[in-house]
């Protein structure tokens, strides 16, 4: 009995929902409604090995009812006015933070003789920001080829892995001011 009984409900479950849909089809066959969408894409690289995209778009939507003269139309934008600056992107940034106390000094020391070590000289940025010495160290590591660059990437991300407000980041900005 219980199997005989479902499909009869399933299929006045869907005839149902037809109907609805065609009196709601019905109801607004004096509305109507337009989408216009614009987009547009950057592309630039910073070296043959990164190539960077940002795509923004605008959406608009307008509902136009025939029975008043009351339109509303909706604009979504998505990622707004982004530009891809490629001189303000660094490889690799490592930044040390503080929770209130102000960055472990030595952390920062420690590591900026462990990057002076390096076999090949790479060129840095440290910039500070913050109250507290906040301090990150901006590598474009150009010296380096790819390969290189992600062996490097890796060996930061090792040696700090146990520190705790340190962030590592790829193909970010740099953040604060120019201290050396």
């Amino acid at each position: 009995m219980k199997t005989a009984l479902y499909p009869v409900l399933l299929l006045v479950a869907l005839s149902s929902c037809r109907h609805q849909r065609m009196a709601s089809a019905s109801a607004n066959a004096n509305d109507y409604s337009y989408n216009s969408t614009s987009s547009t894409t950057t592309t630039a690289s910073i070296d043959s090995t990164v190539t960077t995209t940002v795509t923004t778009s605008t959406s608009t939507t307008t509902n136009v009812s025939a029975n008043s003269s009351d339109s509303v139309t909706t604009v979504v934008s998505a990622g707004g006015n982004q530009s891809a600056d490629t001189s303000k992107i660094y490889r690799i940034t490592i930044s040390f933070t503080s929770n209130g106390t102000g960055v472990k000094a030595n952390e920062v020391d420690d590591f900026e003789n462990w990057l002076k070590a390096q076999p090949k000289n790479l060129a840095y940025d440290k910039t500070q920001y913050g109250r507290e010495g906040e301090t990150s160290f901006c590598l474009k590591l150009n010296e380096l080829s790819t390969r290189e660059q992600e062996i490097f990437v890796r060996d930061v991300r090792t040696k700090l892995s146990d520190k705790q407000l340190v962030f590592v980041d790829e193909y970010a900005e740099c953040k604060g001011h120019k201290v050396n």
